[in-house]
């Protein structure tokens, strides 16, 4: 009894150990199951070292977080490892002392605003204005000077296919936030996240901006915690009211004036190789309408010439170690041939009522189309108030040598000829900008510049001008006009490598432009125009046209011409011989036509005008006759023939024969040709 009742017990003893040796085995797989197919597996575990590496860098103990905070944790950046500092922004002054007393302050030194709730710290501040201008860079300054955790969302780690997790991420951020305080939450594109709420919004996003609002400033918010929402956007009039009503502080950052444009020179070049004494000033009147971002992509482009130098030495079997200093003509020389972006405008000023406040001051040629419309539409009562925008003085604008230079008429858009001088390229064209004040008054201005553009007009997309030169000359540093004054400007040894030229959908033309810049009533703007022909010497090498014409068992002609390249007062010499005429042919024309060509691929539109028409016979000819042609050109309009002028039209020249038999059915053959314009001295 006493064995059979161990041998029971030793067995169920067995049977237990085996029960919990599978539980605990099951429980196990089913963790590891849970584990592997967790959505956020990868990313929390990428979070958990990335937490540890930085609570490390920021000498503090680890912190307990859930899975969603650990995805958030891979967006939180140290802000000792951020290079941008105020120092390293140039300009702004004014802006980055209001930033320090009103966001870096109370991040830093939490005590001395803390007696009371007007002394709060900040929750929101907007940085707005046109694409590179130093936003972002801002951002990055503030979160380096106030010592304050960066944590830079990203919408996309905010989303998730997990329904309701999208929420979670969005409060993860704020809740990491007040662990890590002072902490910044920085959203850059705001707009693209947090603008206006619609209807046609899916639901996911709307509960996400619902919820970012909510734990902003929302019933359970700690008003006293120091995390502070920063964004940037240069769409501010796209945000959402609610949105616009949780940044109590908001910061333009506009287009650099002159000054503010030398002192970004100033920051870029700083610890380069330059030369000593670069004038910053004169550099940064050059640069006008230029951004941060396009004065800095100016400085990289500059940093290039000394390179291809010691590139061109080397070629030369020279070695060269070090590259030279950059130079100011470096600069200088970028400017000639480089075109400003100007990517402050369409978005930035928007429709919307924030945006007629936020528009710039220097958009001055905008404000003067704005006044010119609203003259149009109010009666002629209110005339009197637009009194004040008019131009207070008279500009124009004289060439040194006009007088005696070759004058070439040009058809104006409204219908009138005018006489307008005539160049060509590698000329210098100087000349002088005549200033005069209406009797009474004076004309206060932030400068007045020269400019000389070469342009392109598609008619289809009129008042659009593509420039492919652009040239400027500072004349006058900000002040006031009160006699007339004249202003010397010369743009030596000008390169203009294409004619001046009005087609039918296209046109080409160099300018002068003058602006007197003012704060209000709109800039003072003149034009003048002047033309430019370039000369060719003789071709080379200019091969005779041989083609035939053939209808099978009725008709073979053969024809012949001299040349295939003709300069616009040639003789278009030919011959044609009859070699079997079975059709009775009425008459025989030839045609020089102009076909020109606009815009590219699918939207190309070609434009065929015949220029001439001349009658070769009339009458039936005879096997085995021959007819000479002798086509003179100067009578004709004619331009050179112009192929692929900056990828926007080409204008090319056929010979078209045309023959019509009695029955009036026509038979064509073309053949294109060249021309070119003859130097002058030999033509």
């Amino acid at each position: 009894m006493r064995r059979s009742s161990a041998k029971r017990d030793t067995s169920f003893l067995e049977q237990l150990i085996l029960y919990v040796a599978g539980a605990a085995f099951t429980s196990l797989s089913l963790y590891v199951c849970a584990r592997h197919f967790d959505p956020n597996r990868d990313a929390a575990t990428k979070a958990l070292k990335h937490k540890r590496e930085l609570s490390k860098r920021l000498g503090r103990p680890l912190i307990q977080t859930n899975q969603y905070e650990d995805v958030i944790a891979c967006d939180v950046i140290n802000p000792q490892n951020i290079d941008v500092e105020f120092d390293s922004i140039g300009g702004l002054e004014s802006i980055k002392q209001a930033l320090y007393e009103l966001v870096i302050l109370p991040l830093k030194r939490p005590e001395l605003f803390a007696y009371g709730k007007l002394l709060g710290p900040q929750k929101g501040v907007l940085l707005y204005g046109p694409p590179g201008t130093g936003k972002t860079m801002l951002a990055k300054a503030i979160a380096k000077e106030s010592g304050a955790v960066f944590i830079n969302v990203r919408v996309s780690n905010l989303m998730s296919k997990w329904f309701g997790d999208a929420q979670k991420l969005v409060a993860a951020v704020f809740s990491l936030a007040e662990k890590l305080q002072p902490a910044i939450i920085f959203i850059d594109e705001v707009d693209s996240f947090l603008g206006q709420r619609r209807a046609t919004d899916n639901e996911a996003m709307a509960n996400m901006k619902t919820e970012f609002m909510a734990l902003w400033d929302g019933f359970t918010t700690d008003q006293n915690a120091r995390v502070m929402v920063l964004a940037a956007t240069n769409r501010p009039s796209e945000l959402d009211e609610a949105i616009l009503r949780r940044f109590p502080q908001a910061f333009e950052i506009g287009m650099p004036d002159r000054k503010e444009r030398a002192q970004i020179l100033e920051v870029v070049l700083k610890g380069e190789r330059v030369e000593p004494g670069i004038d910053y000033d004169r550099i940064a009147g050059l640069c006008e309408d230029y951004t941060g971002s396009d004065i800095f992509e100016l400085c990289k482009k500059a940093a290039y010439f000394p390179i291809r130098e010691i590139l061109e030495e080397e070629k030369k079997g020279r070695q060269v170690s070090v590259p030279r200093p950059l130079t100011q003509f470096d600069l200088e020389k970028v400017l000639a041939t480089s075109k400003k972006t100007q990517v402050a405008a369409s978005e930035y000023s928007g429709s919307s009522s924030h945006a007629s406040v936020w528009r710039s001051p220097r958009d001055s040629e905008e404000v003067q189309a704005a006044i010119n419309g609203i003259s149009k539409l109010f009666t002629p009562r209110i005339n009197y108030l637009l009194g004040a925008f008019k131009p207070a003085c008279n500009v124009s604008i004289t060439f040194t040598d006009g007088k005696n230079r070759k004058q070439v008429p040009i058809k104006k858009d409204n219908g009138q000829t005018v006489m307008n001088p005539l160049f060509q390229s590698q000329e210098t064209i100087a000349g002088k900008v005549i200033i005069e004040p209406y009797q009474g008054k004076k004309v206060e201005h932030n400068g007045v510049k020269v400019e000389l553009l070469g342009q392109i007009e598609m008619y289809f997309d009129r008042g659009n001008f593509y420039d492919f030169t652009s040239l400027v000359r500072e004349l006058d540093v900000p002040g006031e006009i009160y006699e007339k004054k004249a202003y010397p400007f010369e743009f030596s040894t000008v390169e203009m490598p294409h004619e001046t030229y009005n087609g039918v959908n296209v046109r080409l033309r160099y300018v002068l432009k003058v602006t007197v810049t003012r704060g209000y009533g709109g800039s003072i703007v003149e034009y003048q125009d002047f033309v430019v022909r370039n000369y060719s010497p003789l071709p080379p090498i200019n091969n005779s046209i041989k083609m035939e014409v053939g209808i099978e068992d009725c008709l073979h002609i053969e024809f012949e011409y001299n040349k295939s390249k003709y300069h616009l007062k040639d003789v278009i010499l030919g011959k044609i011989y009859f070699l079997l005429v079975r059709i009775k042919i009425k008459n025989m024309d030839l045609e020089i036509r102009r076909r020109e060509s606009t815009g590219a691929g699918a939207n190309t539109h070609v434009e065929t005008e015949t220029l001439a028409k001349f009658e070769l016979m009339d009458g039936a000819p005879v096997r085995g006759e021959s007819i000479p042609v002798r086509l003179f050109l100067t009578p004709y309009d004619l331009t050179p023939t112009l192929t692929n002028i900056n990828n926007k039209f080409s204008v090319k020249y056929y010979l078209n024969l045309v023959l019509v038999d009695e029955e009036d059915r026509r038979y064509f053959k073309q053949q294109e040709i060249t021309l070119y314009r003859l130097k002058e001295e030999t033509s």
